[in-house]
């Protein structure tokens, strides 16, 4: 998941959408279908079997439209073979959900989730076991379009019917908790996501053992939430504490290796040890490079995880060639219409930003949002971004006319759409508070910057980094 950059003035926020950068733990948990016993299995079977592991496996290694071609046509080979109503035709129409997810056709794959939630209540009753994946991947959808409160009521009933259906300690169970928990971090609701992460690590433990692959995956859940808060010599351990198993239990060339590896690298480069951080970013590229291939969307995420650090260091001229090959590739892979290319478009526009070259930001950043705006909607999280990015290019300019309404735009339809305690929320207030400040509207800067401290005071905890920046502007109001 691409991370959010606070690049302050008083402070302004230059936000980041998700994407490219991914810490292991950025969307939730999905599920698969149970398959029908051997002994019923006909050619008929074999032939769909065949044609669905080949678009499972186009999936694991990136090639998604491939996969969709595939799944598309094990689904209406099923279709026609069985009935809408057989077990291979839900799990292909899940896979194939799971597929649009991926690429972020949102439409397509809700309709399949829902139409397989549907059927599978309609032939199995609604408390069957068989319910709760088509329900917890329809909750993963709304999360990852950032409908949150949608998202929270079907993965609290998931998690619920689970741990009636299978019991507190099945390994599904431990995968909703996992999820709500998630839901809960990505709206910094902090202390309601943290008891969810211990109680599924504490589970997983007991019931898989501590160096089960899911275990490890729980252990860098918390250490990541650990992170968010700030709380970094308690999450440093569990990061470097996750990579030694992984690299002991699942082999030094796991796909998982170079998660563990980006995740400790971040924590570095947050703590200003970016010497150590490098050789971390550079070492998961070139094993994802070797494992998954140079166009693969995870190696594009490593990738840009370097070009992020070389910015940050302000290496422009190391960190465009990556920005610019990584958007070259998304381009040639998925064509210049897909959500990922927005982001690659965005990252450029802060380069550039951050060089002063403003005229080729601003391009770049209304491009963003055209595209944001066009693809996802304008209540998506993205747009929100891109529109404050916009509005944070014109504050810096002293364009504050043409920076004002998209700052209020953004606040509104953050605190409407995603909450008055998420991140965006926010930190679109700290943004117009700024604007306010150096318009010399100091009463209506102050009342904001104050509520921006106070739900971050709730949210992040007092002695988060951040939280210190919030409290030193504030003390700027009354000089």
């Amino acid at each position: 998941m691409k991370r959010i950059i606070p690049c302050m003035f008083l402070p302004f926020f230059v936000f980041a959408c998700a994407g490219l950068q991914d810490t292991g733990k950025g969307m939730p948990e999905s599920c698969g279908v149970v398959p029908v016993p051997r002994e019923v299995r006909t050619k008929a079977h074999e032939q769909w079997e065949q044609t669905n592991a080949l678009a499972v496996r186009a999936y694991q290694h990136g090639r998604y439209q491939e996969g969709i071609s595939l799944a598309e046509k094990a689904y209406q080979y099923a279709l026609n073979k069985f009935g809408k109503e057989h077990p291979h035709t839900l799990t292909t129409m899940n896979n194939l959900g799971l597929l649009y997810k991926s690429q972020e056709y949102y439409r397509e794959a809700e309709a399949l989730f829902r139409k397989t939630l549907q059927l599978n209540e309609k032939v199995l009753g609604k408390e069957h076991p068989s319910t709760l994946i088509p329900m917890n991947n329809l909750a993963g959808l709304f999360f990852s379009q950032g409908r949150y409160k949608k998202a929270e009521a079907l993965f609290k009933r998931t998690l619920q019917l689970s741990e009636k259906l299978l019991g507190r300690e099945d390994s599904s169970t431990f995968t909703f908790m996992n999820n709500l928990a998630l839901l809960y971090e990505v709206q910094n609701r902090h202390r309601k996501a943290e008891p969810l992460y211990k109680k599924t690590l504490h589970l997983r433990k007991k019931v898989l053992g501590e160096k089960h692959p899911s275990t490890l995956t729980s252990m860098n859940n918390l250490a990541a939430l650990y992170f968010k808060q700030g709380r970094y010599q308690e999450a440093e351990p569990l990061f470097k504490k996750t990579l030694q198993l992984r690299k002991d239990i699942l082999g030094k060339e796991h796909p998982s290796i170079p998660i563990s590896m980006s995740n400790l690298a971040l924590l570095h480069e947050v703590q200003n040890h970016r010497g150590e951080a490098e050789p971390l970013y550079k070492g998961a590229l070139q094993l994802r490079e070797d494992i998954l291939g140079k166009e693969h969307p995870l190696t594009l995420a490593s990738m840009n995880s370097l070009a992020l650090l070389y910015g940050s260091q302000k290496r422009y001229q190391e960190a465009e060639p990556l920005f610019r090959k990584i958007l070259q590739l998304n381009e040639k892979m998925l064509g210049r219409e897909h959500p990922s290319i927005l982001i690659s478009v965005d990252n450029l526009a802060t380069l550039c930003f951050k060089q002063g070259r403003y005229r080729e930001a601003e391009s770049f950043y209304k491009e963003a949002l055209q595209l944001s705006e066009d693809m996802l909607g304008k209540e998506h999280p993205c747009s929100i971004a891109s529109m404050s990015n916009l509005a944070a290019l014109y504050f810096k300019q002293g364009r504050y006319q043409e920076a004002e309404p998209f700052y209020k735009e953004a606040l509104q339809l953050s605190g409407d759409i995603l909450g008055k305690e998420h991140p965006y929320s926010v930190a679109s207030m700290s943004n117009l508070a700024a604007l306010y400040f150096k318009q010399g509207r100091y009463q209506e800067a102050e009342v904001l910057h104050k509520g921006a401290l106070h739900l971050n005071d709730d949210i992040l905890g007092k002695e988060h980094p951040l939280l210190l920046t919030f409290m030193d502007n504030i003390l700027l109001y009354g000089k």
